[in-house]
């Protein structure tokens, strides 16, 4: 099987960019069958462009939800960062896509945290 292969997107980002937690278990996986990973990983940058709060709060469940589950068949995932903080200019995009868990106002410089950076504290946090 090859674990670089996507298979078609059902839900999309806003950017139209295909959700598919479960690859990130099968990256894991790949990575420890492939490379000398023993003493464990980092994911890095795992986000969602999107707009929807509540479609943000199901990614991070779901993909937090697939690392647990690699810990559990004995994956050493040392970290996970979310990406990101707060929006920010992309490249191809500009300021028009929202990844943060903390909206910012790019004019007032306003910043607000979502219901999305409550949820990952308190899963983080062992709370949920």
């Amino acid at each position: 099987m090859n674990v670089m292969a996507f298979k078609e997107p059902g839900e999309v980002t806003s950017t139209g960019w295909g959700i598919h937690p479960e690859g990130l278990y099968k990256i894991i996986k790949y990575c420890y069958d492939n490379y000398d990973v023993k003493g464990g990983i980092y994911i890095f940058e795992n986000g969602i462009a999107t707009d929807d709060d509540n479609q943000r709060i199901k990614f991070i469940s779901d993909h937090l939800g697939e690392i647990v589950k690699a810990m559990k068949d004995g994956y050493n995932v040392k970290g996970y960062y979310h990406w990101t903080l707060m929006s920010n200019f992309e490249w191809e995009k500009g300021y028009t896509v929202d990844f943060g868990l903390i909206k910012w106002n790019i004019k007032t410089q306003e910043r607000t945290i979502k219901d999305s950076a409550i949820y990952y504290g308190k899963y983080i946090n062992g709370e949920l």
